[in-house]
């Protein structure tokens, strides 16, 4: 079995990466990029004005971002109430309004609880019986929300 470091070094061989392409290469595919957009802008158009939202659970299933505007490129920085921002190499933090504060700021989370209010967290302690589960799986669900933090 070939070792982490010998699969990396296949893959950097096969996307020729650490190697920076001429800049003729560079022009020459941007060039053929923009005779591709400019032939097929009727049918690009109507690609992107099909019902785009059915594949919108399933992108971000699929991928990492650190922010997601659905049917639209440009919204996205127009709604300061959004954080903007990548996750790893491409971005780290959120930054836009008050979450550029909040990235650079320490913040400090603090939970204080009532012990009066101890009979309620009952449902979490065994035994479950059936409805310590519902409740349970009931507060646990995922809920799909638009315009919100994920």
């Amino acid at each position: 079995m070939d070792s982490f470091e010998d699969k990396l070094q296949q893959l950097r061989e096969a996307f020729n990466a650490g190697r920076t392409r001429s800049a003729e290469f560079r022009a020459a595919q941007l060039q053929g990029l923009s005779h591709f957009l400019r032939d097929n802008k009727q049918q690009l158009q109507e690609a992107l004005a099909q019902d785009l939202h059915k594949v919108i659970k399933q992108v971000l299933a699929r991928t990492s971002s650190g922010g997601f505007c659905g049917n639209d490129g440009f919204m996205h920085m127009t709604l300061s109430s959004l954080p903007f921002g990548g996750v790893g190499t491409s971005g780290m933090g959120r930054y836009h309004g008050k979450f550029s504060f909040d990235t650079f700021s320490n913040q400090r989370a603090c939970l204080l609880r009532s012990p009066g209010m101890e009979k309620i967290n009952d449902l979490r302690y065994p035994p479950y019986t059936s409805r310590n589960l519902r409740v349970l799986l009931v507060a646990m669900e995922k809920r799909c929300c638009s315009c919100t933090l994920l």
